[in-house]
């Protein structure tokens, strides 16, 4: 006497409406079971999909705070080392000092500096430096070529005597008319001396070029 085959047995499922499944009980149950082991996996799938992207915003915050606090420390590292250059009356660096301010500088990247000088605005005064010394407003003195930055890229340090005691070099940006064209800017080191120091802005992706004008002594 032959057997007859099971109807179709209706199955719901949470997130699916009634799911029809023929065959022998032994295998729509393990159809089902199938059915419920994928909807349990890519539910996990999902959440771990979730968590992994809440993880790994968490991380790209959490590595642009510190890269951000790094960029500070640097250049207020950079700010002491260029208070310490100002203030060295003797532009005749020894080769000890110009060892010391190239291990220094060699952490200090080009990123640190750029940062450094996009956030600085130009001052309305603008002066052509090498008019300066043509009038006897600024003296050129010596000027140090031998020094590194940034873990190896050239850096020279070109110093200057006011002459011009009515120039507040504080407020003034000078610049260097083409073919080698220069336009710098006042770095602020929080003193009230007239003494500054200028980096070269147009050339920073070749080298650090620090213009340092200090009072006549």
């Amino acid at each position: 006497m032959a057997t007859d085959s099971p109807l179709p047995q209706p199955v719901t499922i949470k997130g699916i409406s009634k799911v029809m499944l023929k065959g022998t009980p032994h295998l729509w149950q393990m159809a089902l079971g199938l059915i419920v082991a994928c909807i349990a996996v890519t539910s996990s799938m999902a959440g771990l999909g979730k968590w992994y992207v809440e993880k790994s915003a968490e991380n790209v915050n959490t590595a642009a705070e510190a890269r951000e606090a790094r960029i500070k420390l640097h250049q207020l590292q950079f700010k002491m080392i260029l208070r310490s250059i100002v203030e060295n009356k003797n532009p005749k660096l020894t080769d000890q000092d110009k060892q010391l301010y190239t291990s220094l500088l060699q952490d200090i990247s080009y990123e640190d500096v750029k940062s450094l000088l996009e956030d600085i605005k130009f001052n309305a005064d603008r002066r052509d430096l090498d008019l300066l010394i043509k009038n006897n407003q600024v003296e050129a003195r010596d000027g140090v070529t031998d020094i590194k930055w940034n873990n190896g890229w050239p850096a020279q340090i070109r110093f200057m005597k006011r002459k011009n005691m009515s120039l507040d070099f504080q407020k003034i940006d000078v610049y260097s008319a083409p073919p080698d064209a220069c336009s710098s800017k006042v770095i602020p080191l929080g003193n009230s001396s007239t003494a500054s120091v200028q980096i070269c802005e147009s050339h920073l992706n070749q080298r650090l070029e620090l213009i340092v004008i200090q009072d006549s002594e």
